[in-house]
């Protein structure tokens, strides 16, 4: 079958910390699994108290336990051809069988009967529990899943809560569905990612607060992603980048409280170790927390606004997503943070959320062009009841806040009723209706409307964009009636033409009183104001850097130093841009943050921590950004690596040198472990080239090589490619207290059972 044993091994290589235990295994063992043998776990699946192995074996649509035999328990040879070697008489293999191509295993138990149950799902789709205790086809339950993913991370179990009882995550398009016991091991709620776009993912406490934390992998600069065990799920995406990552794996292979990360990175191959820490923020910009969206990278924020929607004098974010009729809301918590995503139902296709007052009570308002409607929801003590439906004469197109020259705050609202009928009506919410107060017409289909102090005088104007021309100002006339004004005569007509209502903002730039309007275009940014004769003048204009191509702007102080910054995204780099006032008193670009997938709603800025400066709140595809600032950030440490050409490689066929012959080597798969009975855990991996298994110790603060040997003896024509090893992992088998070596390799599942020779030490 071209597997050597390696009886070499049972001495012992390299001692690991002067006086600990040597290294070394006693005779291998070889167990038939079959070519499509996965997802290997070493649990206790019966009452005879001795180690049990299950995995999945698609190639029987199985899920296949190797029980352990008791001492003087009869064995039967599972040799069924010519030539054909006998599994060793360790274990006794059952088989499951399903009906289902399975793609992902979890053993918890979900019952609270202190037994291992298991959890699978496959196609057909469907989540599948079979009963610890009890004969496999004995009252198994399903559960339908709606658009499972195939992947073996998939399916993951742990106390994400901290109510000391193990939930199932299923991985979906959306993201993970979650399975709690307290809901009788029902779907209860969602942790929003990018289910598709997922690689790899682990539940693992990697901050040492006792906490099970979600670390996954998706593509993108930060490859990398964390989100902290809190409240009931998960806390913001902390993203990260491991350069040249091949995969990773995770273990406790430091004295820190946590486990560690580990990553294999290529150019130049090497094993690393990475810890979570917190370091001084190195950005003036700050760094970003990202809340997920059902959906991932397929989401779409149709709207977006900041409000206290439940009343707790805490702001939250509502979105209006694209895939469905219902608002989302992050919950405010102390602190700045925000909880999990709730959504509630409400109008069709809502294109605008903002929060006003309707009969003299805090609100929020939602408006659906499809339905001709605006609603008005509001918290009901438990969740945001189904909007009040606000009927409207013809669609609406925009809608936006406005306080009249009185200072009462109105809506602004258009409408279009045709292809010339395009108006814009300002009123209040009466009863179950849109009085009209004020209506006045305009050329175009309204795209938009920005309410604002443009002229200093204390009371807010209107810019309003109709399509195919340049946007008109609203102001109040000496009987407190809204008047449109001809903005043209400020020489920049054709500029303004082109002008999307993304494109402009406002915001209090030079500390006069009112807001400057900021125009953005190409690489440069344009500051207006409203002069005393209704003509927009230019105030100045700020240069970006070459080859920008500005998207839009939002003035805040940033770094609280009581002067006002304009951060602007461009959309050639996918970055955020910090503008700060020079010695010569122009703004200028002085840093830079890399910001993907920012969609199409305006950068919001506001006070979401109560520290007195704003943070950047960015809605993107897949997510919503925070961009916060503070003396401190999470940050991935580096804290030992080892590259693999630096270790002991065995001389490859071609009777290369040791240490050479690099080219087409890479680590197939890698495991954590206490191997020689220390205490302390240890690193294993196998290289993929020459297929050999690498043991490594940390010791005097490096990573140290300690034992090197070949898998196979030899390999056939065509084996031993990239991802012949397909799982390796540690475990007492044996019962002995120590932990066992596994590799998963073709259709064989090896055993090296640790002999640490404590005797010898």
């Amino acid at each position: 079958m071209g597997l050597a044993c390696t009886c070499f091994l049972w001495g012992s290589v390299c001692l690991h910390g002067g006086d600990a235990p040597p290294f070394g295994f006693a005779g291998i063992e070889i167990f038939k699994v079959g070519q499509r043998a996965a997802a290997i776990e070493i649990s206790a699946l019966n009452d005879d108290a001795l180690a049990d192995l299950a995995f999945v074996d698609n190639a029987k649509g199985s899920v296949a336990f190797l029980l352990g035999r008791a001492p003087g328990e009869a064995a039967e040879s599972d040799a069924t051809e010519i030539n054909d070697v006998a599994s060793d008489t360790r274990f006794r293999r059952a088989d499951n069988l399903t009906e289902k191509r399975i793609h992902a295993l979890a053993i918890a138990d979900m019952n609270g009967d202190g037994k291992p149950d298991i959890a699978f799902h496959g196609e057909p789709e469907g989540l599948e529990i079979h009963w610890g205790g009890k004969k496999w086809d004995e009252d198994p339950k399903i559960f339908p899943v709606h658009d499972p993913l195939a992947s073996p991370h998939s399916l993951k179990a742990g106390d994400i809560d901290g109510d000391g009882r193990p939930e199932l995550l299923l991985l979906t398009k959306r993201g993970y569905q979650v399975f709690a016991q307290a809901q009788g091991i029902a779907a209860d709620r969602l942790i929003p990612l990018e289910g598709k776009t997922l690689q790899q993912a682990f539940l693992k406490d990697f901050d040492g607060d006792g906490r099970v934390d979600l670390l996954y992998t998706a593509p993108g600069e930060h490859q990398v992603r964390l989100r902290r065990g809190e409240g009931e799920a998960f806390g913001p995406e902390h993203a990260f980048r491991i350069a040249s990552m091949s995969f990773l794996a995770t273990g406790d292979v430091c004295d820190a409280p946590g486990e560690e990360i580990l990553a294999v990175q290529q150019n130049p191959l090497r094993v690393s170790v990475f810890g979570l820490a917190k370091r001084k923020s190195a950005s003036g910009l700050g760094r970003i927390l990202a809340y997920a969206l059902p959906g991932g990278a397929e989401s779409e924020v149709k709207a977006l606004a900041i409000g206290d929607v439940d009343g707790d004098n805490l702001p939250d974010l509502c979105v209006a997503l694209a895939d469905g009729a219902d608002i989302g809301v992050f919950r405010g918590r102390p602190g700045g943070a925000f909880g999990a995503l709730q959504r509630w139902p409400t109008l069709a296709e809502v294109e605008v959320l903002l929060f006003a007052t309707v009969d003299e009570k805090p609100a929020l308002i939602v408006m659906s062009g499809q339905e001709k409607s605006l609603g008005v929801m509001r918290w009901d003590g438990q969740r945001l009841a189904f909007p009040r439906i606000i009927g409207l004469p013809e669609a609406p197109t925009c809608c936006v806040k406005v306080r009249d020259a009185e200072g009462r705050e109105r809506l602004a609202v258009g409408m279009s009723g045709g292809s010339k009928d395009h108006a814009l009506v300002i009123g209040s919410i009466e009863k179950d209706a849109l009085k009209e107060e004020a209506r006045l017409t305009f050329g175009g289909r309204l795209k938009g409307a920005l309410a604002g102090d443009f002229n200093g005088c204390g009371r807010e104007e209107l810019l309003v964009f109709p399509s195919f021309t340049a946007p008109e100002i609203v102001v109040w006339d000496e009987k407190g009636a809204p008047k449109k004004l001809d903005p043209t005569q400020s020489g920049t007509k054709s500029l303004l033409e082109k002008a999307e209502a993304i494109q402009v903002s406002a915001g209090a730039l030079s500390g006069d009183p009112g807001a400057e309007l900021l125009f953005v275009q190409k690489n440069f940014i344009r500051v207006m104001r409203l002069d005393a004769g209704g003509k927009l003048t230019v105030v100045d204009q700020y240069d970006a850097v070459g080859g920008a191509a500005l998207a839009q702007a939002v003035v805040a102080d940033n770094d609280g130093d009581g002067r006002a910054e304009i951060l602007a995204y461009d959309g050639a780099s996918k970055k955020l841009f910090l503008f700060k006032k020079d010695a010569d008193g122009l703004m200028k670009p002085v840093e830079s943050l890399e910001l993907p997938g920012l969609g199409a709603q305006r950068l919001a800025a506001a006070d979401l921590n109560g520290d007195g400066r704003p943070e950047i709140v960015c809605a993107r595809r897949g997510d919503v950004a925070l961009l916060v600032r503070s003396d401190e950030e999470l940050a991935l440490k580096s804290i030992v690596a080892a590259e693999v050409k630096e270790l002991r490689l065995a001389q490859l066929e071609s009777e290369q040198p040791r240490g050479r012959g690099q080219e087409g080597q890479n680590v197939s798969a890698l495991t954590v472990g206490d191997l020689n009975g220390d205490g302390r855990n240890d690193i294993a991996f196998v290289t993929s080239k020459d297929l050999r298994l690498h043991i490594l110790v940390q010791e005097g603060g490096a990573l140290k090589e300690v034992m090197d040997f070949p898998i196979v003896e030899k390999k056939a024509e065509g084996f031993g490619s990239a991802g012949a090893v397909r799982q390796l992992l540690t475990g007492d088998v044996t019962g002995d207290n120590l932990a066992d070596l596994l590799v998963l390799i073709n259709d064989r599942l090896l055993l090296y059972p640790q002999d640490a020779l404590q005797g010898d030490k």
